[in-house]
């Protein structure tokens, strides 16, 4: 019994030590809490602007895929179109009827091959 009551009173000084750093990592742990608490709102925040930032980025660039894209098919017309008129490039004597859409000869009155 008396070995116990000296080994008790040597180890009295150990357990307050331990029980005082026990205290201290309560301290931190609450102050780490508050830390945390406090950078949610900016956490929060961040990631807001983060997720804003990533739509635009996103708007931005289906909005210039848009755009290759019509220019693209533009291009690929006016091809077409620049093919369509070589095919169809006028003859000497031929001018362009708005109307019709096409080039055409001039009634030339001059002509007066018909007579004879």
């Amino acid at each position: 019994k008396r070995q116990l009551e000296e080994e008790g009173r040597r180890l009295v000084p150990v357990v307050k030590h331990l029980l005082r750093q026990d205290g201290e990592e309560e301290e931190f742990c609450e102050r780490f809490e508050e830390r945390l608490r406090i950078l949610e709102v900016f956490v929060e925040t961040a990631k807001k602007a983060r997720n804003e930032k990533i739509e635009e980025e996103t708007k931005i660039r289906k909005q210039r895929e848009a755009e290759a894209l019509q220019k693209e098919i533009e291009a690929e017309r006016q091809r077409s179109l620049e093919l369509t008129m070589k095919n169809n490039a006028p003859e000497p004597g031929m001018v362009w009827n708005k109307l019709a859409g096409e080039y055409q000869f001039i009634n030339d009155h001059t002509d007066e091959d018909w007579r004879n």
